[in-house]
């Protein structure tokens, strides 16, 4: 996955996921922080990886849901 904008606007990010009526909890920012963090294309089962090594518990679901929304509203491209 690629990020189409700038890491540092979590303002931004918040917006998307109150769009959705999602709240912009720890974990959400969490993943998005995950996900700028390289710019490389990454599969699930890496980035759950690479938030346990951080002991950022983060469900499946929840990383599938977060990314879905942000690939809807063109912070990311799969």
């Amino acid at each position: 996955m690629q990020n189409l904008i700038p890491c540092r606007f979590h303002i931004e990010v918040e917006a998307v996921l109150k769009s959705e009526g999602l709240r912009a909890t720890k974990q959400r920012l969490d993943i998005w922080d995950e996900l700028c963090s390289t710019d490389s294309h990454r599969d699930i089962e890496s980035i759950l990886s690479d938030l346990k090594k951080k002991k950022i518990n983060v469900s499946r679901a929840t990383l599938y849901r977060t990314i879905d929304v942000f690939v809807k509203h063109n912070l990311l491209k799969k």
